[in-house]
């Protein structure tokens, strides 16, 4: 969630550094992709939890009727418009999402519901961080490379006041790669 917000929110000054102003047009169209990209994380979690208990015959078989899905919403997403295809794409992997979902519901007893609380904080780290970052360069107009920092600065800040996870593995992460140098 944090590195989709951060991407979104930096998309445009990004985009222009990466590959000049000539690319302005794809900058909503790489936003949208980020979206699609927060349910295809939370899809492939499911999916390799599911084939890690040895369901790859399911997984198969499920893949190929996602792959119908997503033919058929983007076969009618393209008379529209491109705009239409990325929202397509955006339902097909919501959709995917739920259905890795259900079946880890199913084979592995993880719910939805429980799914969505081990995930809800992260999320409400990631808006908190983007909310006060626009706010905060709507008045400073900083560089994006100040705000994609300050953003890491807030969301981590987030986490260590809430006491959660992401500040303590980053803890444990940086404490084993200073032992590994000794």
């Amino acid at each position: 969630f944090p590195l989709l917000t951060l991407l979104i929110i930096i998309a445009r000054p990004l985009i222009v550094f990466l590959f000049g102003e000539q690319w302005m047009d794809s900058v909503f169209y790489f936003q949208m992709l980020c979206i699609a990209g927060f349910f295809t994380s939370l899809e492939h979690f499911n999916y390799f939890a599911l084939a890690a208990i040895g369901k790859s015959r399911l997984l198969f078989g499920v893949g190929v009727l996602k792959s119908f899905v997503l033919i058929a919403l983007l076969l009618v997403a393209v008379q529209f418009s491109i705009e239409m295809v990325l929202v397509a794409m955006i339902i097909s992997n919501a959709i995917n999402y739920l259905v890795n979902a259900t079946l880890s519901h199913r084979y592995i007893g993880y719910k939805l519901s429980m799914q969505f609380a081990d995930l809800i904080r992260y999320l409400i780290y990631s808006s908190l961080a983007a909310v006060m970052i626009l706010l905060i360069n709507s008045l400073l107009n900083m560089h994006w490379v100040v705000v994609a920092l300050l953003f890491v600065v807030i969301y981590l800040s987030v986490n260590i006041i809430d006491k959660g996870s992401v500040s303590y593995e980053l803890w444990f992460y940086i404490k084993s790669l200073s032992r590994g140098k000794k």
